[in-house]
């Protein structure tokens, strides 16, 4: 019986690319997508806002309800705080959440889409594709 014998790849040619996320900004009157971030375990959608918030210029206005509800997003670069009738509002790769931005925990190379809209559109994000 012949043996076969595999060639040994070079790890440096197989390694994976970096793990990242992307986030998204749509205010309605402007959208920005932003480079891409290091993916990290146990990331959160908020998380991953945080990580851009401190390295760009975006500011960010949050309120911690704690427990299930979790972290509400106020205002993104001053959008947000005055209007009670839109909300900031997040889908992940084309899927509108259901849960809060504190609690949907982010896999390597997803897509977040941030928009300040009032009631759940019939859109997908799919506009962003």
């Amino acid at each position: 019986q012949k043996e076969e014998n595999t060639p040994v790849q070079d790890v440096a040619q197989v390694a994976p690319k970096a793990a990242t996320v992307s986030v998204i900004i749509d205010t309605g009157e402007a959208m920005e997508k932003f480079p891409a971030l290091p993916y990290q375990d146990g990331m959160t959608v908020f998380s991953a806002l945080q990580a851009l918030a401190s390295s760009s210029s975006i500011q960010l206005s949050t309120k911690d309800y704690g427990g299930e509800m979790g972290v509400f997003i106020e205002s993104i670069n001053g959008v947000g705080p005055g209007d009670k009738t839109k909300w900031w509002q997040f889908w992940v790769n084309n899927e509108y959440s259901i849960v809060g931005a504190s609690a949907y925990v982010l896999r390597p190379g997803d897509e977040v889409v941030f928009e300040f809209l009032g009631a759940q559109p019939e859109s997908t994000g799919d506009e962003y594709e």
